[in-house]
């Protein structure tokens, strides 16, 4: 249900096979510190919007691992927002592991974060080694492994997620 650990202290979770939704809010705000892998179960069909929010002043860095079922439809917008820890987020479908091909159809605003401060980012230096003259200085994020039925425009960065814009 909507809002139904909303702020408590909890510090980790596991959610029950049989789950079909996740509500808005479900487990916004919680600190969630001993959680660095979230398998979600096959068969949730719906996570809500900011259903595991973190607010500004207090992100999430210790959730490292994100597996989101091919039965999810619906990424609600904000639903994983400020995670700054999140180093990759793979849903699964026909070509990687999951029960079948991914439904994902809807992935709302900033679902992932939508600047450098939300999702994991830091910033760094790449230097090519064939081509040292070759460098980028900048912000790099999260990855994210999608199946070949998942539209990637769905992942827009600055918009959906924060994967690190290379100008």
């Amino acid at each position: 249900p909507s809002h139904a650990f909303s702020g408590t202290g909890l510090t980790s979770i596991e959610i029950p096979a049989g789950t079909k939704h996740i509500g808005d809010s479900a487990f916004s705000n919680c600190p969630l510190t001993n959680l660095t892998t979230l398998t979600l179960p096959d068969g949730l069909e719906t996570i809500g919007d900011q259903a595991f929010y973190r607010s500004l002043g207090s992100p999430n860095n210790s959730l490292q691992e994100l597996t989101i079922p091919s039965t999810v439809t619906s990424i609600g917008a904000e639903a994983f927002y400020n995670y700054q820890g999140l180093q990759t987020v793979t849903v699964l479908g026909s070509d990687n592991g999951g029960s079948r091909a991914s439904q994902l159809k809807e992935v709302g605003d900033a679902a992932f974060g939508d600047a450098a401060h939300n999702a994991h980012s830091e910033q760094t230096t790449i230097i090519q080694p064939d081509h040292p003259e070759l460098t980028y200085t900048g912000l790099v994020g999260t990855d994210f492994y999608l199946p070949a039925e998942v539209d990637e425009e769905l992942f827009t960065s600055g918009e959906t997620c924060y994967t690190g814009n290379i100008t």
